[in-house]
């Protein structure tokens, strides 16, 4: 194989014809829609998009929720009399939660469905910001915290299975980018108003704000966003149908066929039929999609969905996916908590308005990350695929985390270098060090979105077990570096810190990078022949 990829002999789950010709226009149906008109992946493109929006939404408002007490770290210090460092300490024991919730939510989602999971998560969202609010000792506040991070959870995991169950493998890219800018994009805005309104109204002002998000976001998400989950054969990403570019309003089903070494069978020609429903079943009303629990017919047993999540530990792509993921945002996260650390105390002496403004550039760089995955990252596989005999590879995606790479390691140095070592000789310029954070933002949401990306096209059929795996990790990884970073800032200062962090970002994910761009297929390989989920028979054990 070309590209400078090795090629397995045997055919591997994820690889597929993505173009039925050298013409981009004929693209290739992946997964493989059904004949049933409850299949997520024939409903209309704006029931799709709708579906989409409602879900992060409501992961941008819990992102939102996550980072609005930085800037109001030193004002709820000296209001519960407690250090900066223990004040700073509220916005780290939420990992753990998240951790924890990720376990939870990846074995209900399988056993119930995802819809009443995501509801629950709203409502325990909600909830904790009203507590937060109301909290009026250190042990209330970070009681709130904890059930908001229970609460987020299944927002920061499970809706990579979602986008896997109502997109096609040439529209993921995406979808993964649109709610990896409103997950993490959004949260860039509150800190620039989270600022003035804590320095006017205090800092319990901007959560009460935040529950008028909720309720609408809640509303939003139990009217217009149906259960997803859906009854799909496990080869089914293997099946290879013919469509059309405008394959979202209204997809064109054709025979199954099998996928081998070298043969497969000609596809049917429309069938406007089963488009229209008329295929045996019978489509659900409105009103039957807004019930909140709906087993789904492949609901698993609970000791068979336990036993799936934990086995996803033994895929390595989850693993690389896991250290990409978490190496970026826990920097990410590590900063926003030492705000107060590195730019409220002296020299610099920022005020809680003055901390809000350096995220200013955070939120149009994580729009400009979309905008680049949006126009680059589908197209890239595509263009690969065409040179690569119109086969598509999970690990074309990786092309796209170069732009990160390199942004990252140039925003890390130039944090450290400016904040660090200017700030010693004269007042530093708010504007250019927020500035710097949008790259770091930038390189955030287009190393996320690549990550998951390609995590979902090489395993979506653990795509639940491995959203939730990799989250539950990063999470407890982001807690470990919420707890060290601060330290290891007072230890070797500013400079030292970042240009340690800049070396083993761009060093680390580089190596991983190309070695998974070259060797992926062979473990893709591997994993398919040796399945642990076959071998433990948990990959499909449907409740009786």
């Amino acid at each position: 194989m070309g590209l400078g990829m090795l090629n397995s002999r045997q055919h591997v789950a994820g690889t597929v014809v993505l173009l039925e010709t050298e013409n981009t226009a004929n693209v290739v149906l992946v997964p493989n829609p059904s004949q049933s008109s409850l299949d997520p992946l024939r409903w209309p493109r704006w029931k799709k998009d709708l579906t989409l929006f409602g879900i992060s939404l409501c992961a941008g408002l819990g992102g939102i929720q996550g980072v609005c007490l930085s800037v109001a770290t030193a004002q709820i210090a000296e209001e519960l009399k407690i250090s900066i460092l223990k004040a700073e300490t509220l916005n780290t024991y939420q990992f753990l939660a998240v951790g924890g919730a990720c376990a939870i939510a990846a074995i209900c989602s399988r056993i119930f469905g995802k819809r009443p999971v995501y509801l629950l998560s709203a409502i325990l969202e909600l909830a904790a910001a009203i507590w937060n609010v109301k909290a009026v000792s250190y042990s209330s506040v970070l009681g709130s915290r904890i059930l908001y991070g229970l609460g987020i959870g299944a927002f920061e995991s499970l809706v990579l299975a979602t986008i896997g169950d109502i997109y096609y493998v040439h529209e993921r890219g995406r979808g993964v980018a649109f709610y990896s800018f409103l997950a993490l994009g959004c949260s860039q805005l509150s800190p620039i108003l989270g600022g003035h309104i804590t320095d006017r109204y205090g800092w319990r002002t901007q959560l009460w704000i935040l529950v008028a998000f909720w309720v609408t976001a809640l509303l939003l998400l139990f009217f217009c966003c149906p259960e997803t989950s859906f009854d799909r054969p496990l080869n089914n990403e293997t099946n290879l149908t013919i469509g059309e570019d405008d394959v979202d309003s209204s997809p064109i089903n054709t025979q199954q066929h099998t996928t081998g070494d070298t043969n497969t069978e000609k596809p049917m020609v429309h069938d406007r039929e089963l488009l229209d429903g008329r295929n045996g079943d019978v489509p659900r009303s409105y009103m039957s999609e807004l019930v909140p629990l709906r087993r789904p017919g492949n609901g698993l047993n609970p000791l068979s969905a336990i036993l799936r999540f934990f086995i996803t530990g033994f895929y390595p792509i989850v693993w690389f996916s896991f250290v990409v993921v978490s190496t970026y945002l826990a920097w990410f996260v590590g900063i926003s908590i030492t705000l107060a650390q590195v730019f409220a105390s002296p020299p610099i002496l920022f005020t809680a308005t003055k901390l809000g403004y350096l995220n200013t550039f955070g939120f149009p760089c994580a729009l400009a990350a979309e905008l680049v995955l949006h126009l680059f990252a589908d197209r890239s596989c595509k263009w690969l695929a065409r040179r690569n005999n119109n086969l598509y590879e999970p690990e074309f995606r990786l092309v796209m985390i170069i732009p990160a790479i390199i942004v990252s390691v140039i925003a890390f140095s130039l944090f450290g270098w400016y904040v660090g070592k200017i700030a010693l000789t004269r007042e530093i310029d708010w504007v250019v060090a927020s500035f710097i954070w949008g790259m770091i933002v930038f390189s955030l949401v287009v190393g996320q979105s690549v990550s998951f990306s390609y995590l979902l096209d090489a395993h979506s059929e653990i795509s639940i077990e491995a959203g939730m795996f990799v989250v539950m990790l990063r999470n407890f990884f982001s807690y470990g570096a919420g707890t060290f970073l601060p330290r290891w800032l007072e230890r070797s200062g500013v400079a030292t810190t970042f240009y340690t962090i800049a070396g083993l970002q761009g060093g680390l994910i580089a190596v991983l990078s190309v070695f998974f761009f070259v060797f992926g297929k062979s473990i893709r390989s591997y994993m398919s022949r040796h399945s642990p989920m076959k071998a433990l028979h948990v990959d499909v054990a449907p409740i009786e």
